[in-house]
């Protein structure tokens, strides 16, 4: 098996350089579904150091790659290196908010106080009025609000203790790799109370997007 490091951000989700955003999200659920914590198929054959550097270059992958600009220049690295051909790449993609990633953290309390001290942002209470006054909620709105607190899975994860394949598929809106309804709306409702929300207001809303309701 290649190293890590080696592949590509597209080899490493199993997708091609022309792969929709759509096929991104799907990948990218697969994988953290494959490499997370609760994952009986990955979990004899990696040591927890090495399954956090998969789950971290996972989510780099899915950073770059449904941030058009940012796509846009890794795609002409691997056209430069020779990686790729230039008739590979997708021509025309739709722009995502740039994520932004801190520091990681390894304690509920500390990841909880550092979302609280955001939610006091301008900016971040923004994202917090527009879906709290919305009827349905999608996993990309609560993915840019927990990019905006400038949170990890990591965090959420301490938080909540809510798997990072799940949360990945919350974001992701990846029915295939949810579980029934009645679960779902318990992970949202931890979710969004770890993001500032409402949670039986995101909950319903979320369920809503999905026509689970």
């Amino acid at each position: 098996m290649r190293p890590i490091d080696d592949l590509s951000y597209y080899e490493l989700l199993g997708i091609a350089p022309n792969a929709s955003l759509s096929e991104v999200k799907h990948a990218y659920s697969r994988a953290m579904s494959i490499y997370g914590d609760d994952s009986l198929v990955t979990y004899s054959l990696f040591s927890e150091d090495q399954r956090r550097q998969i789950l971290d270059r996972i989510e780099a992958a899915f950073a770059i790659l449904t941030d058009a600009n940012r796509r846009r220049a890794y795609d002409q690295e691997l056209i430069t290196s020779g990686r790729i051909p230039t008739e590979a790449i997708r021509p025309e993609r739709p722009e995502r908010v740039k994520p932004l990633f801190n520091q990681r953290r390894t304690d509920p309390a500390t990841a909880a106080a550092a979302a609280a001290t955001r939610l006091q942002d301008p900016e971040v209470r923004s994202h917090i009025d527009r879906i709290a006054g919305q009827p349905t909620v999608s996993g990309e709105e609560l993915r840019q609000l927990r990019l905006a607190l400038e949170i990890t899975f990591d965090d959420i994860y301490l938080i909540t203790r809510i798997s990072r394949a799940s949360l990945a598929a919350i974001e992701a809106d990846d029915t295939t790799h949810l579980p029934s309804p009645i679960y779902v709306r318990n992970f949202v409702r931890g979710y969004a109370r770890a993001l500032g929300l409402d949670p039986d207001q995101t909950a319903g809303a979320y369920l809503a997007h999905l026509g689970m309701d």
